[in-house]
């Protein structure tokens, strides 16, 4: 996955996540998921790498309780979706609607970053990670 952002500092790639951070658990998220994981940062943007080799995989699978995969892959096309949404707020191409509390959430943060492109570029690299993880769960339910 790649994004044309500003970057970010990769060092905190390797810091462990605890619950409440307010960044890391994508990255917690996707270790836990692939066998490798590579990330270059910089001013020309960001590139993720995720590697999972498969032939093992059958061995290592625990089968998901009845329905467990089915809701964490409709809570990521939420997700996704609200992502989606968040970008085109904060692009202007879509206007935030007074009753939606979470509109109202991000065009307020929005506003208040001191670095606008960066959010973009955020939300945007967590839609590409969001989907990737999707699709691993995918595969897995087949």
């Amino acid at each position: 996955m790649e994004d044309d952002g500003t970057g970010f500092d990769t060092g905190v790639i390797e810091q462990p996540y605890h619950p409440g951070d307010q960044a890391g658990r994508g990255m917690l998220l996707m270790r836990s998921l692939v066998d490798a994981l590579e990330c270059t940062s910089g001013l020309g943007g960001t590139t993720v790498r995720l590697v999972k080799h498969r032939p093992d995989l059958a061995a290592r699978v625990v089968p998901w309780p009845a329905g467990r995969p089915r809701r964490a892959i409709s809570h990521l096309k939420q997700t996704i979706h609200r992502y989606q949404r968040d970008v085109q707020l904060m692009m202007g191409r879509l206007s935030p609607s007074p009753a939606n509390i979470d509109d109202l959430t991000i065009m307020e943060a929005f506003a208040a970053a001191a670095d606008k492109e960066n959010l973009i570029s955020d939300r945007k690299l967590r839609i590409k990670t969001l989907e990737a993880t999707l699709e691993i769960l995918r595969e897995g339910l087949d």
